[in-house]
């Protein structure tokens, strides 16, 4: 794999850096976290992806990029002056965006997880139902083979 290949295989058309690439722009010329979001809001604008591989390829950096902001949010939120530098009605606006961003996201992971956990059910239910038609039934001479 080289440099440029995404680790989930990914090819052509989908230019997002991977953490460790993100990570090393940081520790090298770019030291700014506002350069590395700069650089993730532009690679995630470039996506397009073009079949279904790029698609989960494309959704996985997205997640990535997502994790490492929120993480930087954490980290931030835990350090107490930087919490007085901002006033009342940023933290609203603040608040207000991550609360729309966190329903987005939670609704469509409820969506996606509870229309997978339905194919499962019935997956597993069909699969009972074949283990349970291949069971011989009461009372039959086929029964009578298994008892010892």
């Amino acid at each position: 794999m080289n440099n440029e290949e995404e680790p989930c295989g990914c090819s052509q058309g989908v230019p997002m850096s991977s953490p460790q690439q993100l990570m090393e722009m940081m520790a090298g010329e770019q030291k700014k976290w506002t350069d590395m979001l700069k650089r993730m809001i532009e690679d995630i604008e470039k996506l397009d992806p073009k079949d279904r591989l790029e698609s989960v390829c494309a959704i996985h950096q997205c997640l990535i990029a997502i994790n490492i902001s929120l993480k930087g949010w954490s980290q931030w939120f835990n350090r107490i002056q930087p919490l007085n530098d901002i006033n009342e009605e940023d933290y609203k606006h603040i608040f207000d965006t991550v609360k729309e961003v966190a329903l987005i996201l939670l609704k469509m992971d409820e969506l996606i997880t509870s229309e997978a956990e339905k194919r499962q059910e019935a997956e597993i239910k069909q699969e009972a139902e074949k283990i349970k038609a291949k069971q011989p039934k009461k009372g039959t001479k086929d029964e009578t083979r298994y008892v010892a």
